[in-house]
């Protein structure tokens, strides 16, 4: 069933086509029916199938593409939105119709969509239709559209952008919402919202200049697009030459081109205006999804503002102008900015103008102004009421039905009012006879806002009962705090209740019954919500216990409810203002667990980092306010772990020294923080360039570590202790780190917490596990370096078994087996990086001595031991040796292709050896020697094994084999001597390729193939950096493309920087330190190409992209010399 203006259509089209379409129509509809069947017919033909082409249909009709876009407007017209789709989806298929015709079709399409999804009430499938509106809209900007399509597609596809990010918005505001991150999710679409609206701006400016061209040509005037219409217009030059005679055929030719033109012009300045004025008010929405008082959330609204004075200088006696000044106002009192809001305001207000356009304008003037004051506490504090003068008064007090009460009335009439209480107040005994008029009109303010019955009711029934104003019948709350309490606590019984019976139907094991009393429970505690969100106002100074146990109790209510945010600012602010007050701890305790919440369930970086921070921030101060209690230890842990989280060492540092010298659990405390800053040496280590702290400051971390785990390792007493076996493998890394064999071999033996010393034992604690492997790939590569050859084969033996046996034991085992390479490799690095460099003919010795073991060992365990997981292990081993960029400069290029071969061969010996093991770790092994042949150069081996991985459907989704494949492709054209074959390795790196069976999907695809998960709430940090790394490689295929194509160089460079630069924008993080590092090492070689006369200093990089911007948006277009009108323009453009 189908609305058309209010008339009645059912059209059933299960099989489409004349015959099988069945109409029950009333007048208007049966035309667009006609018009319809006669189209369809046309189009596909009586059996309702596109009509081929032939011979004789093969050129497209003009007529059937004309016939075609009239259907498809009257349907839009009328509305018929799943008509027209359906309509569009038949014109798709139809081969007849011009390829230029389809490229608008997605475009059409979008617009159906957003049609559509305006009658959709269900907020999951709306989100899908505008989703599937957007993309349709990108797909027509892909045809790069130019003209009024480019215009009306940017323009629409901003305005799905803010329906989608106002969505999430409205989401957010449900009781049950998680609003911080759905904010957060609302904030990339106003970002994209916002660059799609400049995109159409610059659209129009582009087009309004080319008008401006053609009319300056035919009239000789200077250009006047952006001139306000008001202050239009120049005098007459009366020292100008009269112009030449022309013919009146000539005459009327221009004057109709003239006006044709100027026509033009008026609606691309109309289109010009609403484009500025979208990005201003997007930039505003942005900032409200963003956290109050960062420094985004103040740039957003300091645009925004800057936007609106803009507009309103140049068209101040405009619509637009005067809409922008309001909310040029608006913006400052939210910034808090009053004086300049008022100013701003007082513009508004001051209008004469009685039409309904400024009369509403004046009402949403007059609301944030009366906002203003009264969030003005300077102003209030000095008894300032200048704004209650009696027009505005006369103007507050105006009779307005109850259905044209809107949220700005309202706010008007409330506001009023409470000032007016205020004033009242401010009134001398004295003269306490001037109050009675103030708080008559007051009251009829309070009162005509229950009218409304929405904004301002209960604020506005409270003041009413102030004025001694009976109050409706309907109020479930009582005029005192005590009484308001007494309301509130039915509610919390009756959950509490609930919450009993719950409990027992779950040991009666009645799950049905259960389910129902939970939620009784849970409407019962949203009452109590409302009732104490009532109660809490009507608190006096000597009502303060009770106030601070009833917001104790709605922090809890709130943190049950899952509204994480509010209830941590609850708990939060019963810490900070009240810490003896009964239940401030406990609501501190719940504070600090909503920010742990908080910060997992935040897909976005930002937000959890601030989470994170948040989270420590609040255990500190648990641990200053209550330093004795249990509260402080259980704080410190959890501050521990939410500085680890945030990768946070300065943070790490402060925690410890707050640590209480008697606390009875200071060793392990000291334990957890020293092991987390250990950590942090070695990530903050792995950075290069700028971000890269001080060594200084890195040693003073690394020393930090060393003397917190030390300190509680010697109060460590209890055989077994998790943390202090962690402690001590932190311990038994730095050690290796400072070639302290002496310190290692004291830690890993230690009889109560050496990590050697417990994996011996019969824990399954200790023999499986994180906490197990670490320890048994740290005692085995010591054990190797020091010739231990029995406790090394005890050791990989115990590997072995810790890696289980089920399905996926030998792909653990190998990852077990390459972390310990790694680990091996980072240690080598160790020795020629740093001060350590200045030494390298000590580090090589020491190098060869730690290899040396390893290869003997390594060596014996291939010849004696011929288990597959013995061999698998000495063929990874070789490989990871071969490979290591961190050995480069301690082993001899020789020597690692030695390691390379070496491995290859014990590859290729188990491929050999065949039966059921070895077919079920085929694809794993296949894998490596993909790896190793890759590493020497030998493409054809390399490419025949990723052939046979990825040529088997149930394996193209092998994220590894993927990867390894993207990395061949690169390697093979970078370092391939044919430029011919280098290229098309590297388009095929870059973009990938399915030839044959095999599904190659290159670094392109990868990242399109893991976006979504690598930015969901709940994404792995592995498969977000698989992200980030693939589109840097990209970037680094195209810079090494343009390598290879002189002609095409600088278009294949200008595509890489624009590969990192929109990176960069969609997430400006870009995956952490380490790898933002990288890009921006790789963005600056790229424009050092691009323009090799670049200085260093101008050579900014990423940094380079955000002054851009700001350079862009701040510099006018060059001023016209010989037209200075026109310049002047130009520059507002």
């Amino acid at each position: 069933m189908m609305n058309a203006t209010h008339e009645s259509v059912f059209v059933r089209a299960t099989h489409v086509g004349t015959k099988s379409m069945f109409v029950v129509l009333s007048s208007t509809a049966k035309v667009i029916s006609c018009f319809l069947l006669l189209t369809l017919t046309q189009l596909f033909g009586q059996d309702g199938k596109a009509v081929p082409p032939s011979s004789e249909n093969t050129k497209t009709s003009g007529s059937e593409i004309s016939t075609t876009r009239r259907l498809l407007d009257v349907l839009e017209e009328k509305k018929m939105f799943d008509v027209e789709i359906w309509v569009l989806d038949s014109a798709e298929k139809n081969e007849s119709l011009d390829g230029e015709f389809k490229k608008e079709l997605p475009y059409r399409r979008a617009m159906s969509l957003v049609g559509l999804s305006h009658r959709e009430s269900d907020t999951s499938k709306r989100s899908k239709i505008l989703d599937d509106a957007q993309q349709q809209i990108d797909l027509f900007l892909t045809s790069a559209p130019i003209g009024d399509a480019a215009i009306g597609a940017s323009l629409q596809k901003g305005n799905v952008l803010v329906e989608r990010a106002r969505m999430k918005v409205l989401q957010a505001g449900r009781p049950s919402a998680d609003k911080k991150a759905l904010l957060a999710e609302a904030a990339p679409f106003l970002v994209q919202a916002i660059a799609a609206f400049e995109m159409t701006e610059k659209s129009v400016l582009d087009q309004l200049h080319s008008v401006d061209d053609e009319l300056e040509k035919l009239i000789g005037k200077p250009k006047a697009s952006e001139t306000d219409a008001a202050d239009a217009g120049n005098a007459n030059d009366s020292k100008k030459k009269p112009p030449k005679k022309i013919s009146t055929a000539e005459s009327r030719k221009r004057l109709t081109q003239q006006t044709k033109l100027k026509a033009q012009q008026e609606v691309l300045q109309g289109k010009l205006l609403q484009a500025r004025l979208l990005v201003a008010g997007s930039l505003f929405e942005k900032s409200q999804v963003l956290d109050e008082g960062s420094e985004e959330w103040k740039k957003s609204l300091e645009d925004s503002s800057a936007k609106y004075k803009d507009l309103y200088s140049k068209y101040r006696s405009r619509g637009v102008g005067l809409f922008a000044r309001y909310y040029e106002g608006r913006n400052y009192v939210v910034t808090k900015e009053y004086e300049k809001a008022r100013t701003a305001l007082a513009d508004i207000l001051m209008l004469e103008d009685e039409s309904d356009l400024v009369v509403g304008l004046r009402v949403k003037a007059l609301n944030s102004t009366l906002d203003s004051w009264l969030k003005d506490e300077k102003a209030l504090a000095e008894k300032q009421f200048a704004v209650i003068s009696e027009p505005l008064m006369k103007f507050a007090m105006t009779k307005v039905s109850a259905d044209k009460l809107d949220a700005d009335w309202l706010g008007v009439k409330y506001r009023m009012a409470d000032l007016l209480e205020r004033q009242a107040a401010t009134i001398d005994e004295k003269e306490k006879t001037k109050r009675a008029p103030l708080l008559r009109d007051a009251k009829k303010l309070a009162a005509d806002v229950l009218k409304g019955k929405k904004e301002f009711v209960v604020e506005s029934r409270e003041m009413l009962t102030r004025l001694g104003k009976s109050l409706p019948d309907d109020v479930s709350f009582g005029a005192s705090f005590e009484e308001a309490m007494d309301s509130a606590k039915i509610s919390i019984d009756a959950m509490q209740a609930r919450v009993a019976e719950s409990k027992a139907f779950d040991l009666q094991k009645d799950a049905e019954k259960s389910k129902v009393s939970k939620d009784l429970a849970s409407t019962e505690r949203d009452k109590s919500i409302v009732a104490l969100r009532k109660a809490i106002p009507l608190a006096g100074d000597e009502d303060l216990d009770g106030l601070n146990k009833a917001r104790y109790i709605l922090t809890f209510l709130l943190y049950d409810q899952g509204r994480l945010y509010d209830s941590a600012a609850m708990g939060a602010f019963l810490m900070n203002r009240y810490p003896n007050s009964p239940g401030s701890r406990q609501a501190a305790r719940i504070s600090m667990a909503c920010w742990q919440q908080l910060s997992k369930l935040s897909a976005d970086d930002v937000w959890k980092t601030g989470a994170r921070r948040q989270c420590a921030e609040v255990a500190e101060e648990i641990m200053r306010t209550w330093p004795d209690d249990k509260e402080s230890i259980d704080a410190a842990v959890i501050a521990i772990a939410a500085a680890t989280e945030a990768k946070d060492p300065k943070r790490l540092l402060s925690i410890v020294s707050q640590i209480p010298a008697d606390s009875p659990r200071r060793g392990e405390l000291l334990l957890r923080a020293g092991s987390a800053l250990w950590r942090e040496v070695l990530e903050k280590q792995r950075i290069e360039g700028e971000s890269r702290p001080k060594q200084e400051e890195i040693d003073a971390w690394k020393q930090k570590a060393v003397e917190s785990i030390d300190t509680g390792l010697q109060g460590a007493t209890t055989p077994g202790d998790k943390i202090a076996v962690m402690g001590a493998l932190a311990r038994c890394q730095i050690a290796m780190a400072d070639a302290d064999p002496n310190k290692v071999k004291e830690c890993l033996h230690n009889a109560v917490w050496g990590p050697w010393t417990v994996v011996q034992k019969e824990d399954k604690a200790f023999s499986e596990g994180p906490i197990a492997e670490e320890s048994l790939r740290l005692s085995l590569r010591y054990f190797i370096e020091k010739d231990e050859i029995e406790n090394a084969t005890l050791a990989m033996n115990k590997l072995e078994l810790a890696a289980g046996t089920g399905e996926k034991a030998a792909e653990k085992l190998t990852n077990m087996y390459l972390v310990m390479g790694r680990e091996l490799q980072q240690e080598l690095d160790g020795l020629v990086s740093g001060d350590k460099a200045s030494d390298l003919k000590a580090a090589k010795e020491r190098a060869a001595k730690i290899l040396g073991g390893f290869e003997k060992f390594l060596d014996g365990v291939g010849k004696r031991d011929k288990k597959f997981s013995s061999q698998l292990w000495v063929a990874t081993t070789y490989f990871t040796l071969g490979s290591g960029q961190g050995t480069g400069a301690v082993v001899e290029k020789a020597k690692a292709e030695d390691y390379l071969k070496k491995s290859s061969t014990v590859y290729e010996s188990l491929l050999k050896t065949g039966g059921e093991e070895i077919k079920k770790y085929e694809s794993t092994i296949r894998l490596k020697l993909a790896s190793v042949y890759r590493e020497l150069g030998e493409w054809d081996e390399a490419k025949g094994h990723l052939e046979w991985i990825l040529g088997d459907p149930k394996r193209i989704n092998w994220l590894d084999a993927q990867t390894e494949a993207a990395n061949f492709f690169q390697a093979a054209g970078e370092r391939n001597p044919d430029k011919s074959k280098g290229k098309e390795a590297l388009l095929i790196a870059i973009r990938g390729e399915q030839k044959s069976g095999v599904v190659f999907w290159g670094w392109g695809g990868l990242a399109n193939k893991v976006s979504r998960q690598a930015f969901s709430p709940s994404a792995d940090e592995a498969i977000k950096k698989q992200f980030f790394e693939a589109r840097l490689n990209v970037a680094r295929c195209r810079k090494s493309l343009a390598s290879k194509s002189e002609s095409e160089k600088q278009k294949l460079l200008e595509m890489a920087k624009k590969d990192i630069v929109l990176t960069y924008k969609l997430y400006p993080e870009l995956g952490g330190q380490v790898l933002k590092e990288q890009f921006d090492k790789l963005l600056k070689e790229i424009q050092k190409e691009i323009d090799p006369a670049i200085a260093s200093k101008d050579n900014k990089g990423l940094a380079g992209i955000v002054d851009e911007e700001v350079q862009e948006s701040s510099v006018p277009r060059k001023a016209n010399e010989k037209n200075p009108a026109a310049a002047g323009v130009s520059a507002g453009k």
